[in-house]
């Protein structure tokens, strides 16, 4: 007779625990993955001095589980087995001759390592390119690494490691960036150590990635997707995506790579399958969508009063009769919901009605907006470009539609120009603190040390609204996030 194994946590517990984690996390403990979380969930009780297991379990479900011993759970969920320069096919293939190119045709490199663990990762990168690049290179380079585990990133701040982080470590890695210190441990260059800036970051917050509106040329993210639910790592890979410049690197790992859209991504070096990059421009989201044009030269059916609008996504289907401010503010409650799909086809019969001279809006500047806007979150960023300078020609004292076009410009890799962009949209309104904060987060991915001045004059004008007055164009944020976020690189 085979002994059933009893499970030390009560099943009604351990689900409630598991909802929550992936609520709050995107972490993945269903199935077979509930023994690693009741490992987790037990040992996390023990650090933490709680009564027991199912005590702690409780807390957590009840959210009063204090800050230490979230931090404390976390790492048990987490748990990251890394080293130094871990993955040598990986690190040979970022020597190669494609990689070099790749890296020496740009000014400034944007790096960044999310799920980085304790900093080997990041810090392995960071000696690599010192050791290819040095003082010899015109080429600056950022490297930004972020993870849940607050132990770990203080761990990874400090920069001290023991000698099973070097277990498979090159031995010039030690001679070169390392100083012996006292019991055991080695501590890695302040060289090194300056060139990695570390933060705290719930991946599973899409959301306030996606509002961050640093791009950046390389995205790694190893061994971290497997802990996700689907859902979650297929959004998370969509936002690493639209953070890519054009032509940007995503690393992944090869039992990862299954993962990644094909048509979004193409592989950098032949025969690694670990290495990707974003093409410069997506395959059309939905052939659904008709295109958005500032003249349309078929010829519309009579409208008088009313619009005949059908949507067809594939979510909904509907039809309405509406007047144009009707199908406008139909089509702003569609964005909203972030329905984009159906938004856009709404936004851009408004446009036809308004070419074809059977009505016209109060701002119609602001459609113009929407309509591009609609097609970046959609991913069509070469329509998007277009649309915009068009509508530009027309509205070039638009401050929304200048504030787009540094947005486009810099997924482009057009810095200067996209600078350029942003000032006009601050010269034409210099109350808008999203124009501000975008130009402040461009100059700081440029290494630009204006960027501290226009961060703070973001925060001036955001201090004028409520805490939790959500901010005009900014896609839901409220004024309090915003100042949040910017406060994190004025510390």
């Amino acid at each position: 007779m085979v002994k059933k194994e009893i499970i030390p946590i009560d099943t009604l517990l351990l689900n409630k625990a598991c909802e929550i984690i992936l609520k709050n996390y995107g972490l993945d403990f269903s199935g077979d993955k509930s023994k690693d979380l009741i490992s987790a969930l037990i040992n996390s009780s023990k650090e933490s001095g709680s009564k027991n297991h199912e005590h702690f379990t409780k807390l957590l479900i009840d959210n009063n589980l204090s800050e230490d011993e979230l931090d404390i759970l976390l790492k048990y969920l987490t748990v990251g087995e890394t080293y130094f320069f871990r993955d040598e096919k990986l690190f040979s293939a970022l020597q190669s001759k494609t990689a070099k190119d790749f890296f020496q045709k740009k000014s400034y490199i944007n790096i960044w390592s999310a799920g980085c663990a304790s900093g080997e990762e990041p810090y392995s990168i960071a000696i690599l390119i010192d050791k290819l690049y040095g003082n010899n290179s015109d080429t600056k380079f950022n490297i930004f690494a972020s993870d849940i585990n607050k132990h770990s990133i203080e761990k990874a701040k400090k920069g001290l490691y023991r000698d099973w982080s070097f277990r498979s470590t090159p031995q010039w890695v030690t001679a070169d960036y390392f100083s012996e210190r006292k019991n055991g441990f080695y501590e890695i260059s302040d060289s090194i150590k300056n060139k990695v800036e570390f933060a705290l970051l719930n991946l599973s917050k899409i959301e306030e990635i996606k509002n961050n509106s640093v791009r950046y040329d390389v995205i790694i993210c190893r061994n971290v997707l497997i802990y996700f639910s689907k859902p979650v790592a297929k959004n998370l890979l969509d936002t690493f995506y639209q953070k890519l410049n054009n032509e940007g690197i995503y690393i992944t790992t090869a039992s990862e790579s299954i993962n990644v859209n094909k048509n979004l991504f193409s592989k950098f070096i032949e025969g690694n399958n670990s290495i990707f990059i974003k093409k410069k421009f997506p395959l059309e989201t939905s052939n659904k969508i008709a295109p958005p044009s500032i003249k349309s030269k078929k010829t519309e059916s009579p409208v008088k009063k009313n619009i005949s609008v059908k949507l067809e996504s594939k979510k909904t289907v509907i039809k309405e009769e509406l007047n144009l401010s009707q199908l406008y503010k139909k089509a702003l409650t569609e964005y909203g919901k972030n329905n984009f799909a159906d938004s856009l086809i709404l936004f851009d019969n408004v446009e036809r009605e308004i070419n074809n001279g059977k009505a016209n809006l109060e701002d119609a500047a602001e459609l113009y907006f929407y309509l591009v806007i609609n097609n970046i979150k959609l991913g069509n960023h070469a329509k998007a470009l277009k649309l915009n300078e068009t509508y530009l020609v027309k509205y070039n004292l638009d401050y929304r539609l200048h504030y787009l076009h540094g947005i486009l410009l810099q997924e482009e890799g057009e810095f200067n120009k996209a600078e350029e962009a942003l000032n006009k949209s601050i010269y034409l309104n210099n109350k808008f603190p999203l124009s501000f904060f975008k130009l402040a987060n461009l100059q700081l991915s440029a290494g630009k040390n204006s960027y501290k001045r226009n961060f703070e004059k973001s925060v001036k004008l955001l201090l004028d609204l409520q805490n939790d007055e959500i901010i005009k164009y900014s896609d839901g944020i409220t004024a309090g996030n915003l100042i949040k976020q910017i406060t994190l690189h004025l510390d």
